[in-house]
């Protein structure tokens, strides 16, 4: 399982198919525990960065091949 970081306004739902990287996956999990985008989490996901301070949330994917 994989991981990525979704600002509350845009993380998906159990079960739900994303895209990530241009592939294919569905949504295992989703974290309650809410973190602040900072500047450890931007050195790991940058594209979070124009959304410095907001609440970010843990999303677990598996690919779909």
């Amino acid at each position: 399982m994989e991981y990525k970081y979704f600002t509350l306004g845009t993380a998906p739902k159990v079960g739900k198919d994303i895209v990530v990287n241009g592939r294919h996956a569905n949504v295992r999990f989703v974290s309650d525990k809410r973190i602040f985008i900072r500047r450890s989490l931007i050195l790991r996901q940058p594209e979070l960065a124009i959304y410095k301070g907001l609440a970010a949330i843990r999303v677990g994917f598996e690919f779909i091949e």
